[in-house]
Formats: C-alpha cells, sequence, structure tokens
C-alpha cells in the first residue's frame, strides 16, 4: 500500500514462482482498496500466456458499464482508452503476466498526465517481466518457511503438533512435500481434513513409493 500512496510510482511489479500466492494477495488488494476508497475504480484481469484480447476487453467494459459496439480489437481498445480517461485514479490489476505484453492493444496506457494518479500493478512469474514492464517498485513474493507452512497446513488439515506426533509426524513429511507454496499447502491440507489415522499412513507411503520410483 505504501506503493500505491505514492505519486511516483505508477507501475508495480509482483513476482514469485506459482504457486505463492501472487493473485491471492493482488486479489486482496484489490479489494482492500475499494474499501478504503483509494481510486475512482479498480480494474482486475488476468493475462495468461496465451491472452485472450476480445475476452479481457470485454471483461474490462464489464466492470464499467460499457458496451463496446465495434468488432475490431483495436476499435475496441480505443473506446476503452476514451472511457478510461474519465476517471481520475485508477488501480489496473494485470495478474499473470508472461510477456512484455503491450498493454495498449487491450486499452490501457499511461502517459503524463495519467501516469501520476493511474496504478498498474502486476503479477508475473518471471522478474524479468517486471524489469521490461519498467515497475518502479518489484516486489519478490518468496515461499513459506517450513513453520509457517506447518501453521498453515494445520489450519486446513484440522490438525495439531500432539496428532502429529501420534502419526510419526507424518503430517509434517507430507506438509514439506509442498514445498512452501501456499496454493499447494492448502489444497492438500484441505483434502486430509478429517481423514482417519490409517489414510494418513497410506498417503505417505505412497508419496515415498512414488519418489523412489522417480
Amino acid at each position: 500500500f505504501e506503493a500505491l500512496n505514492d505519486d511516483s510510482i505508477h507501475m508495480i511489479g509482483l513476482y514469485g514462482e506459482g504457486g505463492c500466492g501472487k493473485t491471492t494477495l493482488v486479489t486482496e488488494v484489490g479489494k482492500q482498496a475499494v474499501d478504503r476508497k483509494m481510486f475512482d475504480k479498480v480494474i482486475s484481469i488476468t493475462m495468461s500466456q496465451t491472452p485472450d484480447i476480445r475476452g479481457i476487453q470485454g471483461n474490462i467494459a464489464d466492470m464499467l458499464n460499457l458496451r463496446l459496439w465495434e468488432e475490431s480489437p483495436d476499435g475496441r481498445a480505443q473506446r476503452l482508452w476514451l472511457h478510461l480517461q474519465e476517471k481520475k485514479r485508477i488501480l489496473i490489476i494485470v495478474d499473470d503476466l508472461w510477456t512484455n505484453f503491450d498493454l495498449k492493444m487491450i486499452g490501457i496506457r499511461l502517459d503524463d498526465v495519467n501516469k501520476h494518479t493511474w496504478k498498474i500493478l502486476i503479477t508475473t512469474s518471471h522478474k524479468l517481466v517486471c524489469t521490461l514492464k519498467k515497475c518502479q517498485k518489484k516486489i519478490h513474493l518468496e515461499l513459506l518457511s517450513e513453520d509457517e507452512s506447518w501453521n498453515l497446513f494445520q489450519k486446513f488439515a484440522g490438525i495439531n503438533d500432539q496428532r502429529s506426533t501420534v502419526l510419526n509426524d507424518v503430517p509434517r513429511q507430507i506438509c514439506k512435500e509442498c514445498k512452501g507454496l501456499p496454493i499447494a499447502i492448502k489444497i492438500v491440507g484441505s483434502l486430509f481434513n478429517e481423514r482417519e489415522d490409517i489414510e494418513w499412513q497410506q498417503a505417505y507411503e505412497k508419496l515415498v513409493d512414488s519418489k523412489a520410483s522417480d
């Protein structure tokens, strides 16, 4: 939020491994920005490796309550750009950016006027993308530590230290296999919630067997 409040910063890059929680974090940032009324409008789009330009333009138009009559992507981009200029302060969240994609193709462009009041927050798996997009602020979202991972795993698996000890620390071993990735920890932990002891052991044995065969 410090970067969002800094008028000298208009491009912010959040990078980290896939599954480390970038999307979850920027989604929460967007919600908080709305609640705090920091911007006139908060727009969130997802790019992916093969961005669907027309689909993304349509999503932005829906968020702006705007009808796009133009058929060509360039025409739709121009209409979006003209409409966006009516907003003084805008936060645009561009999630899952893989390359130095030209956002002008969608209808998002920064000029000498709006770059002091608009903010673009991108997420990517590659720090290089942040550099290519000339992000003034680059934020590395690191993987969780072992203790942080275990605390999160306990929450979603509904397990505590005592029960883990009874199970010969099998839950801890399974947690370690999630490699500190929050999404993996949440999914795996949820799968084991309210499971019987024998199911924990069977899952761990399968894990050991699969690693031995790799």
